[in-house]
């Protein structure tokens, strides 16, 4: 994962800010590149506008 992944990330959360799977996308992007706080803030972001997506527990689990 790089930089410039990440950067590309959020140009489409600019463009689409409430879809999940880009707000799933960067969180993962962040916990690659070891920001676990940012990381903590779109999974929390993604259970309280969407708790359906269901991969956002696990994920969020491993970082407690």
């Amino acid at each position: 994962m790089s930089v410039s992944r990440l950067s590309k990330l959020l140009q489409f959360m600019e463009q689409d800010p409430n879809d999940p799977f880009i707000l799933y996308a960067l969180a993962t992007e962040y916990n690659n590149l070891n920001n676990t706080a940012e990381a903590f803030q779109f999974y929390l972001k993604l259970i309280s506008e969407h708790p359906s997506y269901l991969g956002t527990y696990y994920h969020l689990g491993k970082l407690y």
